[in-house]
């Protein structure tokens, strides 16, 4: 996908191959284009002399050097004040506004009628100033081409004819189609890369980008035999409903491209805690994982009897009302908090001020979305398992909620903080894996500011395999997140 054409650049392509005579193949026997020149020529000089159009001030004489490319035998370079009468609309003052009446497009109606074909006016002006702007200068006629002349340049539409309406000076100019030529061939060369790039050469001069009547009636134009601009159209809108499926299959591609990696991983994570990605085969000897929670029960409470003396109370496994589901043997389902050591109650706030007091800042310093800053002293020298307990990621789960720190570290208080009783720490990366492939949004609460307490984190059913399947899952993890890592990279 790095490398494709996007549909504008296949459409810009398609447009370009059509004014260069290359889109349909040539006829001999077309008609002379000179012949429809001599006639458009004739009516111009017809309308001129009835007062009804204007001399031009410039020469039409084309330069004989400097041809922007080659085109066909048959066909001719003119510019627009050859095949129209350029000019703008008379003035409307903000005063003339109404909220009924005759519609009044600016520069922002007109670029949604190019682009859709359709607009809702938002602006009036009265049927008597209609009329009378209309007998004074006239209006936009069936065929004639109006063009987007200030800010947004060079939007195209050709005018149905089938409505009333006015339209703003300068912001818009009207190629009046006084020869009835044909029109569609005209607004397909408008919108091509070449005359495209001539309509917005020096526009940026003034502060507003602007296509002038000078200017525009100065655009060359390659113009062929109308036959062969009628065969031009048909292949143009036989190939520009391609190009959107096209474009619209490219969008769909690029938006699987990028949510892909994330929905990948988010599977691998859902299958890992099942089960399905390794062999759950463990060796003689070792522990089920109903035998390795009550190790782990047994470790909890030496804990509690150490630390508490005989008030320690005799703990007992949390209970699972509801199993989500059928585990593989060997395996047990148990509650988050039977299986870690919470150490939430080391954790200390730093703020603001008091951290941008400090001077000598060289430990990181975590929150809900990790190491965000850096502080003087530490409170864990561990690598240790971190959840995030407020922040809106809980739910959207934009980045892992689960995380692990090491070296020496702060860790204020928006984050769990989880140790394990046992030696083997691997159940800590287990546990990181059913927290970063699931939903948490049962063990949440709050909207506006989502938290998820101790309580209701402990509560979390885990999915518990034997240690050695254990290592097998995060070892497997890390190797298909490594290959996803470089399918993406690779983009």
């Amino acid at each position: 996908m790095a490398n494709s054409m996007t549909g504008q650049q296949l459409r810009n392509s398609i447009l370009q191959e059509a004014i260069q005579g290359r889109l349909v193949k040539q006829n001999p026997e077309d008609e002379s284009v000179s012949i429809l020149l001599e006639s458009i020529q004739q009516a111009k000089i017809r309308l001129i002399k009835e007062g009804r159009i204007k001399k031009d001030k410039e020469t039409s004489l084309l330069p004989e050097e400097n041809i922007p490319f080659a085109i066909p035998d048959s066909w001719r370079w003119v510019r627009v004040q050859d095949l129209f009468n350029v000019r703008s609309a008379l003035r409307i003052h903000q005063t003339d506004w109404k909220n009924e009446g005759i519609p009044f497009f600016r520069g922002r109606e007109l670029v949604q009628l190019a682009n859709t074909g359709h607009t809702k006016p938002e602006i009036f002006i009265s049927r008597e100033l209609y009329e009378s702007n209309k007998a004074k200068g006239g209006v936009p006629q069936k065929n004639d081409l109006l063009i987007s002349a200030v800010g947004t340049i060079g939007k195209v539409y050709i005018v149905q004819g089938t409505k009333e309406f006015y339209y703003k000076d300068a912001y818009i100019l009207c190629f009046e189609n006084f020869a009835n030529i044909y029109v569609d061939y005209i607004k397909y060369a408008l919108e091509s890369p070449y005359l495209q790039e001539e309509i917005h050469r020096d526009s940026m001069a003034t502060t507003v980008a602007q296509l002038t009547i000078i200017k525009a009636k100065s655009l060359l134009i390659p113009f062929p035999p109308v036959s062969e601009q009628k065969k031009i159209v048909e292949k143009i809108e036989s190939l520009l409903p391609l190009v959107d499926e096209y474009d619209n299959a490219a969008g769909e591609l690029k938006a699987l491209n990028e949510t892909l990696p994330n929905k990948l991983r988010k599977s691998v994570l859902q299958e890992a805690i099942k089960g399905t990605l390794v062999s759950n085969d463990i060796s003689e000897g070792e522990l089920t994982a109903p035998e390795l929670l009550q190790q782990i029960l047994k470790e909890r409470q030496e804990k509690e009897n150490k630390e508490k003396g005989k008030k320690a109370k005799k703990l007992t496994l949390s209970t699972i009302e509801e199993e989500p589901w059928e585990l593989p043997d060997g395996w047990c389902w148990c509650c988050l908090g039977d299986i870690v050591l919470n150490r939430d109650s080391e954790r200390v706030p730093l703020s603001v001020d008091v951290r941008e007091r400090q001077i000598n800042k060289q430990y990181d310093y975590y929150g809900p979305g990790g190491a965000f800053d850096k502080v003087e002293g530490y409170l864990f020298d561990k690598r240790l398992l971190l959840i995030g307990e407020d922040g809106a990621n809980l739910l959207t789960r934009s980045k892992p909620n689960a995380f692990f720190a090491e070296g020496k570290y702060w860790v204020n208080n928006h984050v769990h903080v989880l140790d394990s009783f046992i030696s083997d720490t691997i159940i800590l990366d287990y546990i990181a894996l059913r927290i970063n492939g699931m939903s948490l949004a049962d063990y949440v609460t709050g909207t506006a500011q989502p938290k998820m307490n101790q309580e209701k984190m402990n509560s979390i059913p885990i999915p518990l395999p034997p240690l050695s399947v254990q290592h097998q899952i995060v070892e497997k993890v890390e190797e298909v997140f490594s290959t996803i890592n470089k399918l993406e990279s690779s983009k």
